[in-house]
């Protein structure tokens, strides 16, 4: 076992030293104490309104519960106030290299900021000290021994903190496997970055990436993550894949129990639904309706120093949303169905976690792979990889579905609901603005853990890889087509909006020409028959009554010819034409 070398946690040997894995002896205590003065920022002028609100531990930043992040203020004129959550780095060299580096890294102060708020720092006000404490403690880790004959990885379980720093403390414990090892994490929290971070000496953006889900970002947020340049991010040693697992949910209830299930993640997750919220609104009662949830998960593959042989990985992925239910059953096995001849059924993934089906689906990958990590150790990501890929599949089906349903709506009207024409282009708004997304999130898999020109095809577990490359470019292709599909369908609804409107207005105009018509009519009888009630003796009305009509039906008839002057007109030059005689002609023949 290579002797590991010690961190320093003073900030002026920081700059000048190289980072190397702690002794064992390091990995001890993580007992709180008195909070150490602010590294970044000595003055705050916004600090005194940076106060606890209402308990609320399982609440989702940017919602309407938790309202505007105002306590967390933003990066220009009033900057963070993190005076208020720092805690004591004396026994947390990792946590201190994160703070010392941040002047020169500011983007990896929000990862130092998630160590000691345990979870998001938008929810610090909304958390007790006991939730801190619980959050910050959280583990559930997975480590698997691989061997070069290829046989089925070993597997050891660590559910506490202490039990994960009692293991690195173990002398007898090799941080340099014979072979292989891959270390699987649930879900990211202070303790496990702590430990896993000083051990490994691993780069703040592996766990910087995860701890998030953010799109886009205001101009003033102080958590915003930017891209690497592409070529920067090629050459990393770690890969972050973002994408969307979709679930079924059969009420509106079940969906805020969801909303509520991710907010006891400690990593920011969140949901999208299929549905704009306009659109939700008007649909009463609120029925069954399908979400996909911002998921991400990365891949940290160690490089060798001196001394050092086998290959290290640590794959974290997301804790499984357990409300609702995976769309059409979740995906299908991954392992082919075996020979009805063949005796003892292999038993198929568990299907109960992402965690778990992970650790089965490595721990049967063929023995092919597992004999060539070492010359790709990418085929540690083989099993993730793949398990994304049919999540995409599911997203694609599922928006394949949900166009064709709108189309068919429109093209039969009596299949529409209350929510007419206008409420399907409401539908068709989340698409038109998620589908972007999902091709980027698409696209920068192609160009990381599954980058062509990194893939060495010489071996099995290259060319599983690369197979997997073409299925990523073949969804790639799938979402491009629905996005060309998306807008069409908004073209045609628009345009399909626009002739209803115009056959309505033409409906109404012949209504108005109605009315026009007896109001011409009735306007001369009106005025005839008011001139003639001037009379004051009723009697004298028998002798003209015969006048009111020789007087109001020529007018009338004049009226309606000024009115219809142009058919008027027609019909005299129709009338004084040979229009009569070809009539007569057309009988006699």
């Amino acid at each position: 076992m290579a002797t590991p070398k010690i961190i320093e946690t003073h900030s002026n040997e920081l700059q000048g030293i190289a980072l190397t894995p702690r002794v064992p002896s390091q990995i001890s205590s993580t007992t709180e104490k008195p909070c150490s003065p602010p590294h970044h920022h000595t003055t705050n002028p916004g600090q005194e309104f940076l106060k606890k609100s209402d308990r609320i531990p399982n609440i989702l930043p940017h919602g309407d519960l938790a309202g505007k992040p105002d306590h967390v203020f933003g990066l220009y004129e009033t900057p963070v106030a993190r005076s208020v959550w720092e805690i004591d780095t004396t026994q947390r060299p990792y946590l201190s290299y994160l703070k010392s580096i941040s002047e020169g890294w500011p983007h990896i102060t929000w990862l130092a900021d998630f160590m000691e708020v345990g979870t998001s720092p938008l929810k610090w006000k909304f958390l007790a000290q006991e939730d801190i404490e619980e959050r910050a403690k959280r583990t559930r880790v997975a480590i698997l021994d691989f061997s070069e004959n290829g046989e089925q990885p070993t597997r050891k379980d660590v559910q506490s903190s202490t039990a994960l720093r009692d293991l690195f403390s173990d002398h007898d414990f090799s941080h340099d496997p014979a072979y292989a090892r891959l270390i699987i994490v649930e879900d990211l929290s202070r303790d496990v970055i702590e430990t896993l971070g000083a051990q490994y000496d691993i780069d703040p953006l592996f766990f910087r990436s995860q701890v998030s889900d953010y799109l886009w970002y205001k101009t003033e947020d102080a958590w915003v993550e930017l891209n690497d340049l592409d070529h920067v991010a090629a050459e990393r040693n770690f890969f972050n894949i973002r994408y969307m697992r979709p679930r079924y949910f059969t009420t509106e209830k079940s969906i805020d129990d969801a909303k509520e299930e991710l907010g006891t993640f400690n990593v920011l997750r969140r949901l999208e639904q299929d549905l704009s919220w306009r659109v939700r609104q008007m649909r009463k009662p609120k029925g069954a309706t399908v979400g996909v949830v911002r998921s991400k998960t990365s891949l940290w593959l160690r490089r060798n120093r001196p001394g050092e042989t086998g290959i290290l990985g640590i794959l974290v992925v997301d804790p499984t949303l357990r409300e609702g239910y995976p769309l059409w059953d979740g995906p299908r096995n991954l392992q082919p169905c075996p020979s009805m001849h063949e005796k003892g059924f292999p038993r198929g993934a568990p299907r109960t976690t992402l965690f778990e089906d992970v650790i089965h689906y490595v721990r049967n990958m063929s023995k092919e792979d597992m004999k060539e990590i070492k010359e790709q150790p990418r085929a540690l990501g083989i099993t993730i990889s793949t398990l994304v890929a049919t999540e995409w599949k599911t997203v694609v089906s599922y928006i394949i579905t949900g166009l064709t349903q709108i189309e068919w709506e429109l093209e039969h009207e009596d299949y529409r609901d209350s929510i007419g024409l206008e409420g399907l282009l409401d539908r068709l708004h989340p698409l038109r603005r998620l589908i972007p997304v999902y091709h980027a999130m698409v696209d920068e898999t192609l160009n990381t853990i599954l980058n062509a020109t990194k893939i060495h095809t010489s071996t099995a577990a290259g060319v599983h890889l690369r197979k997997l490359n073409k299925d990523f470019e073949s969804i790639l292709d799938d979402i491009k087509r629905l996005q060309i599909r998306t807008q069409n369908i908004i073209s045609l609804a628009t345009t399909i909006i626009s002739m209803e409107e115009n056959a309505r207005a033409m409906k109404m105009n012949k209504n108005l020409v109605r009315v026009t018509y007896l109001a011409v009519v009735f306007a001369p009888m009106a005025f005839v028959s008011s001139f003639f009630s001037m009379s004051p003796n009723l009697k004298d009305l028998t002798q003209t009554i015969w006048v009111y009509f020789a007087v109001t039906v020529p007018l009338t008839i004049l009226c309606l010819g000024l009115a219809n002057h142009r058919r008027v007109i027609k019909l005299v030059k129709w009338l004084s034409c040979d229009g009569p005689r070809e009539r007569r002609k057309e009988r006699k023949i």
